[in-house]
């Protein structure tokens, strides 16, 4: 198979010029339902196996017709289950043919292993072009499978990092001419200003990363991998990332300053709950952030795109509620939800309504309520940012 780079990022690419890259479009490959996908995995890494065994030749066309439906663990977790045995020949397959630390590492990344939505991925594109990027090194955290590599214009030099040995191995093999290093971001050395811009879906999650370079603030993932995207990302480039609504409306705002410091908020969209759904089968609420690295002497923005950092609480009887309140223990369950104000002073870069719904632990979780959105309903608010996507 054509190996990801391990390593700092100057070292060459691995590149097989005799092979094309992947033709990826917005149509949905990877199957939808525990089994199918499970199965799908399986193929995609009895691909690389044999590309391995045949001296990592590149893949043919169909091979990667089998790679491009690689969904990753996270709409698996039903697989690692050693209490049942719904999956226990496909569990002892994937056991023997990565090994045990191998195997180990897949049953991990059940919590950060959601992948992004073709659609998603090229409305974000679209921003970037708005803004006039004309080229260059782009940097993609948490890479993936390579959704963002395989939607990237043709003059853009893709940098993609991913922790996960399988799917950084499945991305370079879908996209030899990208540049993949099976590495985890925190551990990634590189200049500060090394890219024209970032891009990518960055992994959420409630705890930290040692990076003391990057995060001496131990950031949770999300915004420790935005923080150091802004740092590596050149004075005038756009760092355009999917994240958490946490990044936004947590509490802490220390993360937010630390970002603030370095770039200028140009626009966020709050995507429905269903935003995953097609692609990794989970309900989460998500923002994409458009975010402006501005040049050390500069002044942050003046204008309200500097309203940010602070957020403010929305009761729970000012929303919808998809559920009985009574479900919630009230000595445990606070009566608020903490939304960001630049949701509350911009109202239609919520692309739903609130919600007042069940978390996966039976907690109170707040919704966002919508249609599946669109291409053109993602690009709609892009024209109309506070800040412009230019200059």
């Amino acid at each position: 198979m054509a190996p990801p780079q391990q390593g700092i990022a100057e070292t060459p690419a691995v590149t097989v010029e005799s092979s094309d890259p992947f033709a990826l479009t917005t149509d949905i490959r990877v199957p939808s339902g525990t089994k199918a996908r499970i199965h799908a995995n399986l193929a995609a890494i009895d691909v690389l196996e044999r590309l391995n065994r045949e001296g990592g030749r590149p893949a043919t066309t169909a091979e990667k017709e089998v790679l491009a439906t690689w969904s990753g663990w996270g709409a698996c977790a039903e697989l690692f289950d050693r209490r049942s045995d719904t999956y226990a020949t496909e569990r002892e397959h994937l056991r023997e043919t990565l090994g045990l630390e191998a195997y180990r590492a897949a049953e991990a990344s059940i919590l950060n292993a959601h992948y992004t939505d073709p659609l998603i991925a090229e409305a974000m594109w679209d921003t970037l072009r708005q803004a006039g990027m004309s080229g260059g090194r782009v940097l993609e955290p948490g890479c993936g499978a390579g959704t963002f590599i395989g939607l990237a214009p043709e003059d853009a030099v893709m940098v993609g990092v991913d922790n996960d040995t399988v799917t950084a191995a499945i991305a370079a093999a879908l996209y030899p001419r990208a540049q993949v290093r099976a590495e985890g971001f925190e551990t990634t050395r590189v200049p500060a200003d090394s890219f024209v811009a970032t891009i990518g879906n960055v992994p959420f999650g409630n705890f930290t990363l040692i990076d003391p370079a990057h995060n001496p603030g131990r950031f949770s993932i999300h915004n420790h991998f935005i923080n150091k995207a802004i740092s590596l990302t050149a004075p005038g480039g756009y760092v355009t990332v999917l994240t958490s609504r946490y990044t936004l409306d947590g509490m802490d705002t220390r993360a937010r300053r630390a970002m603030a410091a370095k770039a200028d908020l140009i626009g966020a969209v709050r995507l429905p709950s269903t935003a995953f759904k097609r692609v990794a089968g989970t309900e989460v609420v998500t923002d994409i952030l458009v975010l402006r690295r501005r040049d050390p002497d500069q002044a942050a923005d003046d204008g309200d795109v500097t309203r940010w950092i602070d957020t403010e609480e929305i009761p729970f009887d000012d929303v919808d509620h998809l559920v009985d309140r009574s479900v919630f223990d009230s000595e445990k369950t606070q009566d608020a939800f903490n939304v960001n104000e630049y949701f509350i002073n911009h109202p239609d870069h919520v692309l739903g309504n609130y919600a007042l719904g069940q978390g996966i632990h039976g907690s109170a979780t707040l919704k966002v309520v919508g249609e599946q959105p669109t291409r053109e309903a993602l690009g709609a608010w892009v024209s109309n940012t506070p800040g412009g996507m230019s200059g």
